[in-house]
């Protein structure tokens, strides 16, 4: 009966604020160029470890994360009045709220979009020590023991009626955002606001931690909803994201990933036709979700578009950003623990979807920052290519994703370099999965180019070794740099089937590789290599490194492999 008094009595007061409330103007989100930060607040997201919290401290961990991707970055104009309801809807399941805690009463009680008073109560402080004035406020009726409630700092709110609003003489930014282990809410603005209110030394003194009812049993009121046995194990888990499949981090998920987790993957090789392309192993997880209807359409768009150019590769970004828009809108608010392929990750950060979560990044290609600057290196030495400069990504999707891995708690790689450009105690660098050969067996005698004639390969370098060293060369692969690029030079193509049987070396002295895998084939057959560190298998046998876009370390390679075995060097 008390929980109908309540709820009738808070849609009457709801729907008199909907009827006779001032309509308050929305902020939208933009930068306030020269701004500074004038007033911080951060507090930690957990409280407890206990088993018996975690699936409330887990929700409203997503509460936070909902609402403060809806007033991360607004712009509040001069005289405005901030309104907290006006930005964040109502916290339903519709907008991704789920059961979390909130006090209500002096008690502690799961309820859906529960926990955001931890975020009125840092706008709260942050607006006083910013100097803004307050216009609207409300103090909770009961005083949790060491909370901000007993130093007068809190703000509870309660849809729609109960609101916190405050406004400034000028212009201002607010930040809202989670990192790992906290909540973050900041005010930017070019000059001080106000004059800030100080909160005494001794005002807060932590007296016991705050718990709910899961953690001492008081589970029968009329607030909390029926519950079974108390919970004694863990339902957290951790969220697998991947794309383009390697066989190194196919090892890495099998070996590493638990019962419970959740794989997120294109295709899941539960149906038969994505086992070729897709081969993710889903054996162990607690659940796999694909996108099928998404694969279909990149397949049919990518078919139409050329192997190589921007155009692709604006293509590629697009199709990113939709897949982990897709995993985000599913990924579970329990899953405290994300492991992300790198193409993902700048979206999953921009959406806030990390915050609160510890993550990990498994590293399928260079980071977009780095890349471009080798890139922009190799179109300086080669400014005739007309491919090293034709595209580059966005600048905010490449500091995006730098951010996002400045932040992870590994770089996941089994490539040499990548692993050594990581910060210090994140680099995790897992084997290459090739075969060495026990002894070579191969009796080719040429010279041999693996890959597509692009500056990116090393193709520039290649032609000036070749016209130095007066040598025919067998190549593999399609020429993106121009139907004149190898005149002058004695050039064959092979096949990229048989096309090991002539190699006596593989040269690759590429800019950028990820997994360069003729390579491999290569290594298997027991044929030298001479490379550059970028490929990123230095630490294989039979592997002879050379600095990136060096010509002449190129050539001095190539002669020290003069033998009878080599026809062309006789």
């Amino acid at each position: 009966m008390e929980s109908v008094i309540f709820r009738a009595k808070t849609a009457i007061f709801q729907a008199k604020h909907s009827i006779s409330a001032p309509r308050i103007p929305r902020c939208e989100k933009s930068d306030i160029a020269g701004a500074s930060l004038i007033a911080e607040s951060r507090t930690a997201l957990r409280s407890s470890d206990e088993i018996a919290e975690e699936e409330l401290q887990s929700g409203k961990v997503q509460n936070l994360r909902v609402a403060a991707g809806f007033l991360d970055k607004l712009k509040v104009p001069s005289g405005h009045v901030f309104s907290f309801w006006r930005h964040v809807p109502r916290p339903t399941r519709r907008f991704g709220f789920v059961e979390g805690r909130e006090l209500r009463e002096g008690c502690i009680v799961p309820s859906v979009g529960g926990g955001l008073c931890q975020l009125s109560n840092a706008l709260y402080e942050c607006a006083l020590n910013a100097g803004l004035e307050i216009v609207e406020r409300h103090g909770h009726s009961k005083k949790v023991p060491g909370s901000l409630a007993e130093a007068g700092r809190d703000a509870t709110i309660f849809w729609n009626y109960v609101d916190l609003k405050f406004r400034a003489a000028a212009d201002w930014q607010l930040r809202a955002f989670l990192n790992r282990t906290e909540l973050v809410v900041q005010i930017f603005a070019k000059e001080r606001l106000g004059r800030p209110v100080e909160l005494a030394e001794d005002a807060l003194i932590p007296k016991k931690e705050v718990r709910s009812c899961e953690t001492c049993g008081m589970t029968t009121c009329f607030r909390h909803p029926d519950t079974a046995e108390p919970q004694t194990t863990t339902n957290e888990f951790s969220a697998w994201a991947v794309d383009s499949f390697a066989p190194e981090f196919g090892e890495f998920i099998s070996q590493n990933r638990c019962s419970g987790d959740w794989l997120f993957t294109p295709l899941s090789t539960s149906r038969n036709f994505a086992r070729g392309k897709y081969p993710w192993p889903i054996e162990g997880f607690g659940k796999a979700v694909d996108f099928p209807s998404f694969v279909i359409r990149r397949s049919i768009v990518s078919r139409k578009l050329a192997n190589q150019g921007a155009e692709r590769q604006m293509a590629n970004l697009k199709f990113n950003r939709t897949l982990a828009e897709k995993m985000i809108q599913k990924l579970p608010h329990r899953a405290n623990h994300v492991v992300v392929s790198l193409e993902l990750l700048p979206y999953f950060w921009e959406s806030g979807v990390l915050g609160g979560r510890k993550f990990d990044v498994m590293m399928t290609r260079w980071p977009i920052r780095m890349l471009q600057q080798k890139l922009d290196l190799a179109a300086k030495q080669w400014p005739e290519s007309p491919t090293l400069a034709d595209f580059r990504a966005d600048e905010k999707l490449a500091e995006l994703e730098w951010e996002a891995l400045q932040e992870a708690d590994s770089w996941i790689t089994p490539h040499s370099e990548i692993a050594k450009s990581a910060p210090d105690g994140k680099p995790r660098l897992l084997d290459w999965r090739v075969k060495l050969p026990e002894k070579s067996e191969n009796a080719g005698r040429h010279i041999i180019f693996p890959t597509t004639t692009a500056g990116r390969n090393g193709a520039y370098e290649v032609r000036e070794a070749m016209r130095q060293l007066g040598l025919p060369l067998k190549i593999i692969g399609p020429n993106v740099e121009g139907p004149d690029f190898w005149d002058g030079i004695d050039v064959e193509r092979l096949s990229p089937e048989s096309w090991l049987e002539e190699a006596a070396v593989i040269m690759l002295p590429a800019w950028i590789s990820t997994r360069p895998s003729r390579l491999f084939e290569a290594i298997r057959s027991g044929i030298p290599i001479i490379t550059t560190p970028e490929t990123g298998i230095s630490n294989l046998p039979g592997v002879t490194t050379i600095p990136v876009g060096d010509v002449s370390a190129l050539v001095d390679a190539l002669k020290s492999f003069r033998s009878d075995r080599v026809e062309s060097l006789i």
